[in-house]
């Protein structure tokens, strides 16, 4: 009876030590994946440059709102852009 009973336990314990040994693998990260991390880098560099497009239009936006400001004072308002100026009718 104990001689079965080991021959059933022997591949049942190689195959959890496996588990383990893979799940240590993934924890301290020594399994890596290309796609996944070409992924990461692609996400990364679109980041950027949504960071730098809001940037950009947050400066833009600035500068508008300090022409607008100018204009409350007194001054025209500066508008740079002439379509603009003829869609406004100014």
């Amino acid at each position: 009876m104990l001689v079965p009973m080991t021959a059933l336990m022997i591949p049942i314990i190689a195959m959890l030590m496996h588990h383990q040994q893979k799940m240590a693998q993934i924890i301290h990260g020594q399994i890596r994946n290309p796609e996944l991390e070409n992924e990461v880098r692609s996400l990364r560099v679109d980041l950027q440059q949504l960071q730098y497009q809001l940037s950009q239009q947050n400066m833009a936006l600035e500068q508008m709102r300090s022409g607008v400001e100018k204009g409350a004072a007194g001054q025209p308002p500066i508008v740079r852009d002439a379509g603009l100026q003829e869609r406004v009718g100014s």
